[in-house]
């Protein structure tokens, strides 16, 4: 029984030393798992928030993802590349056609917004 309780208490700590190195070789995510920043299908774009221009004037440099989506609304997509991480809105807006903008953050922080061309004013 000895015996048995070693080999048990030894694969536990074998175990724990493999997950975490499988954390340390997981690429990183490339979406957020909070609820508000998860990508969005096309059909859930109609009348979305970020087909206003006053909400693209009010990006400011320094805000953070959270405050993004909270203008902006769900965003289509994300990518990450380390401390790096662009936004992507995109779709089709009524007047416009197909349009896309994105949000560009260095550790959570805004540095960089290309705003949608809108050829009417939503």
């Amino acid at each position: 029984m000895v015996l048995l309780k070693r080999a048990v208490a030894e694969q536990g700590k074998r175990i724990l030393q493999l997950e975490k190195m499988v954390q340390r070789l997981s690429p990183p995510k490339t979406t957020s798992a909070r609820s508000l920043t998860q990508p969005i299908t096309s059909r859930q774009v109609l009348n979305a928030p970020w087909h206003s221009k006053t909400n693209w004037r009010r990006i400011k440099d320094g805000m953070s993802e959270s405050q993004i989506v909270t203008i902006l609304g769900k965003l289509m997509d994300a990518k990450t590349i380390s401390s790096f991480r662009t936004l992507f809105y995109r779709g089709e807006v009524g007047g416009s056609g197909f349009v896309s903008g994105n949000v560009r953050l260095n550790d959570d922080r805004v540095w960089d917004v290309n705003v949608p061309v809108f050829l009417t004013a939503p």
